[in-house]
């Protein structure tokens, strides 16, 4: 009888790698960490010299050196209301074998690479990319004919069964170390006057005992003094020694009257709520009323933009800039990522400011999402002629999208 053997192998490894690589940066700065080997690679060759009768050439070979392991390029910024954006470039590579080229080993080089454009909260989890591969191969061998009849196969043959299981998870968590501390002070608007004419205007010094006190009712004016006409004296005629018929008294010098201030100016958005449904485009005015030489007036627009979507601004119909027939220059930039908009209307140089109640801006938007949100102006420096300061209000306008 013909001797058998009979032989049971089992192997069963497992392998679980975790790389948690650290990088800090400096805002809007590149940073670049790597971690790993460099291997070399033939990039070329050349001859030093000619062969000749029993003279072998020289040949030299050129390399390279290619970083493998775990390579992390990063460009973060931070913005103001915490969150970060960032271009970033990870690669995981590692040497899986060799191949033999013109007698010359070269390395066989898995690579995974992601390049990613983001913008994260401080602490968020995001996963850049992920990878699962799974693959089982069965072998069987043994003596053809014998190996394949059922039962009594298992004494001619045998059967390898390999399973392999890969899992590869890229993720990014930014952390904001230190940001900028601005006090209210630092941020605490100044005028500086405009784009023609550069000054930085001063508050009234104090009043000293010997200054006379501002009357009631007048507000004061930075740009002129006030100067009231002396009253003429008018002496009284004298007495008669005779009796004489009454005559009417002569009339005394007119007193000075105070004059009336100037009403305030307001801005207001008309219509001031808006009720709408998702998807449709509304669109709403910036009045100001009562406004005195008015020469430039720089708007920020602050929104949702989760709810509403800033198509376009202009200036209306009949522009309050314009009254005089001068049209004023315009510019304007649109952020709809972050919900701003910056606005700028400017008189040109060496006309006069304009004095009265109009429209400034069309403002169109178009509606994302349900809810109730609001547009603000957080900062409108209107100007006059002078480069000085004209107080306003603050106008808000409320939206309803059902």
């Amino acid at each position: 009888m013909p001797s058998g053997t009979l032989q049971a192998v089992l192997s069963d490894s497992g392998t679980h790698v975790l790389q948690s690589p650290q990088l800090r940066s400096v805002d809007n700065q590149k940073a670049t960490l790597k971690i790993g080997e460099k291997e070399p690679i033939a990039s070329g060759s050349f001859q030093s010299g000619v062969a000749g009768v029993g003279v072998n050439p020289l040949v030299n070979t050129q390399f390279t050196f290619i970083d493998v392991g775990v390579n992390v390029d990063l460009t973060p910024k931070v913005h103001d209301n915490g969150e970060i954006s960032m271009h970033i470039e990870v690669e995981i590579s590692s040497v899986q074998s060799y191949v033999n080229l013109g007698g010359i080993s070269q390395p066989i080089i898995a690579q995974q690479k992601v390049i990613h454009d983001i913008r994260m909260k401080d602490g968020e989890v995001n996963l850049l990319a992920g990878l699962k591969q799974m693959q089982d191969s069965n072998t069987v061998s043994g003596i053809p004919g014998l190996s394949s009849i059922p039962i009594i196969s298992y004494l001619f043959s045998s059967k390898t069964v390999s399973k392999s299981s890969q899992e590869l998870v890229i993720a990014l968590i930014p952390h904001i170390v230190r940001r900028p501390d601005y006090t209210e002070e630092e941020m605490r608007g100044i005028a500086v006057g405009n784009a023609t004419v550069v000054k930085l205007n001063y508050a009234h010094p104090p009043q000293t005992d010997g200054e006379p006190a501002p009357k009631a009712g007048i507000p004061p004016n930075p740009g002129a003094s006030l100067v009231t006409p002396p009253a003429t004296s008018v002496n009284p005629p004298a007495t008669p020694a005779t009796p004489q018929p009454a005559t009417p008294a002569p009339p005394t010098a007119p007193q000075a009257v105070p004059t009336a201030p100037p009403a305030n100016t307001t801005v207001n958005f008309v219509p001031g709520h808006m009720e709408t449904i998702m998807g449709q485009s509304i669109s709403v005015s910036l009045v100001m009323t009562n406004a005195s030489d008015l020469f430039s007036a720089p708007i920020q627009i602050k929104y949702d933009p989760a709810v509403l979507k800033l198509s376009d601004v202009a200036p209306g119909n009949g522009n309050l800039m314009a009254s005089d027939g001068q049209q004023p220059t315009f510019t304007k930039n649109i952020l709809n990522d972050t919900g701003e908009a910056d606005i700028t209307l400017n008189r040109l140089p060496g006309t006069p400011g304009v004095t009265g109640s109009g429209m400034l801006l069309t403002l169109s938007f178009t509606t994302l999402a349900r809810g109730a949100t609001s547009v603000s102006v957080p900062a409108f420096s209107p100007t006059n002629s002078q480069g000085q300061p004209i107080s306003n209000s603050s106008p808000l306008l409320t939206v309803n999208v059902r």
